[in-house]
């Protein structure tokens, strides 16, 4: 039986996957970019895309979460009964939700995308909304195989397949000659098919090689129920409005502002969750560590995975963040795109970024625990506020508005966790280098501001930043225990 590895590789290899994920995300982006030669044609394909996204997660109805909380427990009970029937049940329910939803959708396409303002006689948008069923099983695989470790292939199947072939045929056929939009959709299209394929192989045999299979009478009766599993009501409700974060400003944008702040805002924000990374790729651990310490009831251990995931994210995020800060013209030159305003959009940004990274993963700590309800109610109040936001911010700012309203949004939410996590379990949630990482990324700022570095300008200055920061992050940040494990990890690697 194979054993997950521990935090520090599982968190490496997460980071690595998740990296080749979003790096290929944002190939795929640019390619599209320049392949289709109007930004507001461009922004109208990824408007799309974030809708359709928003089908998949309904699709999801919470139970990717509940696939994540209930593999992740198993492994920690080391109990894995009949955790292949409950897969099979979960994609069942899953396929034969989005189905239903992306076919109604697609039905009454005309209608929706005169809603969204996009054109609703093009033949061509309307295809992508075939690849919502696929999106919404791959990114429920994702969740699985993160609950039983294998964090590397969860990321391969939520955005590496997904998008890293489409990018990579999009420039091939560009450069061959052009490529229609219709064939750009149908390659991505056809792309989420494969990704959704690997996603269930792949579980199906993490289940076999990870959990073992003991009849223990607590796992065994929730593994072999027909019904929906507890929780996933909540966690539907809780990613519903997770949304807000991660696409919904996108539709918002479009609507009340223009599809060249689209465009923009893909180019500057969505380049900045880079700084999230950190997080996102410990994330791929925290959930499984979460739900298994919750199971033993081990509260020391979540007191110190909470601190652990606080200071490993920001030492990410201050690393990345300054580099961005510093060299955002040379982002702005791969789209060929002209944005007067990246930086404070870069900016505004990265402070609600940094803060969920200072967190270390309160979203899922509450959600792998039993309290998703809590977290929901912590959403809906900071979602409510932020809606507010996005009303004055978008159509005055547009894409720099969209970007401050998502960081009000995140920041609030963890606010509204902290006081429910220092309720329930008496911790202490942001980590104490949260203000010395805020004051690192400030002085970027102001710097880039002043230089304005640009071309080789801009790549010697996030050279500098980078060396400099480095030495301040790995012994500030990380303690002897910690940078020991990296070092002999990294050893390992090499040989």
């Amino acid at each position: 039986m194979a054993k997950a590895p521990g935090f520090a590789t599982s968190s490496l290899l997460g980071l690595l996957g998740l990296a080749a994920g979003y790096l290929s995300q944002y190939a795929f982006n640019v390619s599209a970019a320049r392949v289709i030669s109007s930004a507001n044609l461009a922004g109208k394909v990824f408007q799309t895309i974030a809708f359709v996204q928003f089908l998949a997660l309904l699709s999801r109805a919470g139970l990717d979460r509940v696939s994540l909380r209930t593999f992740g427990a198993a492994h920690g009970l080391r109990d894995g009964t009949n955790l292949t029937d409950l897969w099979k049940r979960i994609n069942l329910w899953v396929l034969g939700l989005s189905v239903l939803i992306c076919g109604t959708a697609y039905a009454f396409r005309i209608p929706i995308l005169t809603a969204l303002k996009l054109p609703a006689d093009d033949p061509s948008l309307p295809l992508l909304f075939f690849a919502g069923p696929f999106l919404a099983l791959s990114f429920t695989a994702s969740q699985a195989l993160r609950g039983v470790g294998w964090v590397g292939r969860a990321t391969v199947a939520q955005l590496t397949l997904v998008f890293a072939p489409p990018a990579l045929i999009i420039a091939g056929m560009k450069l061959a000659g052009g490529i229609s939009l219709s064939t750009l959709i149908l390659i991505f299209v056809g792309f989420t098919a494969v990704a959704a394929g690997f996603g269930y192989y792949w579980t199906l045999r993490g289940i076999e090689r990870t959990v073992p299979k003991v009849d223990l009478e607590t796992l065994s009766t929730a593994t072999t129920s027909t019904r929906i599993p507890s929780g996933a009501s909540s966690f539907f409700l809780l990613g519903l409005l997770g949304y807000a974060q991660a696409g919904l400003e996108i539709v918002l944008l479009g609507t009340w502002s223009n599809t060249v702040e689209v465009t923009r805002y893909i180019a500057t924000a969505r380049t900045a969750m880079f700084v999230g990374l950190g997080l996102v790729a410990i994330a791929s651990v925290l959930g499984r560590l979460y739900a298994a310490a919750h199971a033993r009831q081990d509260l020391k251990e979540m007191r110190e995975t909470l601190d652990k995931a606080g200071r490993w994210a920001l030492s990410f995020a201050v690393l990345s963040g300054g580099c961005l800060l510093l060299g955002h013209q040379l982002i702005l030159d791969l789209f060929g795109i002209y944005f007067p305003n990246a930086l404070l959009c870069f900016g505004a940004i990265l402070v609600g970024h940094t803060v969920n990274a200072g967190a270390g993963g309160l979203f899922l700590l509450l959600q792998m625990t039993g309290r998703e309800r809590a977290s929901t109610i912590c959403l809906v109040a900071a979602t409510s506020i932020a809606m507010v936001a996005y009303w004055f911010l978008i159509p005055a700012y547009g894409a720099v508005g969209a970007a401050s309203g998502l960081s009000i949004l995140i920041i609030l939410w963890n606010l509204f966790m902290a006081y429910v996590a220092k309720r329930e379990y008496n911790l202490q949630p942001f980590s104490s280098r949260l203000i010395p990482s805020l004051g690192m990324l400030l002085c970027s700022y102001l710097a880039a501001y002043w230089v304005k570095p640009i071309g080789t300008g801009a790549i010697l200055a996030v050279v500098i930043y980078f060396i400099a920061a480095l030495p301040v992050v790995w012994t500030a940040f990380l303690n002897e225990q910690e940078r020991s494990a990296i070092v002999l990890l990294l050893r390992r690697l090499k040989k």
